[in-house]
């Protein structure tokens, strides 16, 4: 996969944005066609170098959230498990400090990056890293691959991952849903 993802990455850098596509006109110039890479410098030029947030903790707050408790073990999310320095200190503790009940803590999760997740630590208001355990990402594939395939017996064939809001139900494909 990382081979097949850095020729992408070489592709998109050295052709697709330097090719000029029908759906980049300027409109000064009609019938010119642009590429990504000129209308990027046109952007540039009028508006100025953009500014983009140079603070992690600015960027992890952007992510989605999901609450979870501290196990003795660590952290599971969707059958992953996530472990590090913050596991011991939170272990089978109450919420009070942020007038909660129960026991589960907000963590932060990229959609993109399944290998870790972050919490933030209500105490010393720093962010702290959990990992995945070393199968966390092939966990996910393994399940993500068995429930597909499942859904193609049952269905007749796979439907696109996010268009299902059930996996028992097949309608959304055009197949009859499975009762």
């Amino acid at each position: 996969m990382p081979q097949l993802e850095q020729i992408i990455r070489e592709w998109v850098a050295t052709v697709y944005h330097l090719r000029p596509h029908n759906s980049l006109e300027d409109p000064h110039l009609p019938g010119v066609k642009l590429s990504p890479a000129q209308r990027y410098d046109q952007g540039l030029a009028v508006a100025g170098q953009l500014r983009l947030p140079t603070d992690r903790s600015v960027l992890l707050e952007l992510l989605p959230v999901v609450k979870r408790q501290f196990n003795h073990y660590g952290v599971e999310i969707h059958k992953l498990r996530y472990t590090g320095e913050s596991v011991a200190k939170y272990r089978n503790r109450a919420r009070s400090i942020h007038r909660d009940k129960g026991t589960e803590w907000p963590f932060v999760v990229n959609p993109d990056d399944l290998t870790r997740i972050y919490f933030h630590d209500p105490e010393d208001h720093t962010w702290h890293t959990l990992d995945g355990s070393t199968r966390a990402a092939s966990t996910f594939r393994s399940v993500w691959t068995r429930w597909s395939m499942r859904r193609r017996s049952r269905c007749g064939r796979a439907a696109p991952p996010r268009s299902m809001t059930s996996p028992r139900s097949c309608s959304r494909t055009g197949a009859p849903a499975a009762g």
